[in-house]
């Protein structure tokens, strides 16, 4: 009786220990700094938004540097393309427009 006394309290001794390593452990580690970083608005509400929501948000300075084409050039290429890339709504699920699918290929 008295060795499965001593085992036990042997566990009991490696379960105190691994706690303790793990508080410390806890406790000194290293926290990781946030990083920050600057974004522009319009980038920022990307995710908060359709990608061709953002073509109407823009002004023209800024939707050149970001599809690289201008707007005009952008309802040309539409017009090229639109007739091929259209599809249909369906009961599960509505289709992605032709313009925010050739915005979403421009970016």
């Amino acid at each position: 009786m008295l060795s499965s006394d001593t085992g036990s309290s042997e566990d009991s001794d490696y379960v105190y220990r691994k706690k303790k390593y793990i508080l410390l452990y806890l406790k000194h580690r290293k926290k990781r700094a946030r990083r920050t970083f600057w974004l522009c608005q319009h980038i920022r509400e990307r995710t908060l938004k359709e990608e061709y929501r953002l073509f109407y948000d823009l002004d023209d300075e800024k939707f050149n540097n970001y599809y690289r084409v201008s707007r005009e050039q952008f309802q040309e290429l539409l017009s090229f393309v639109e007739a091929d890339i259209l599809k249909q709504n369906t009961n599960y699920r509505k289709a992605i427009p032709p313009q925010e699918k050739l915005a979403v290929c421009l970016r």
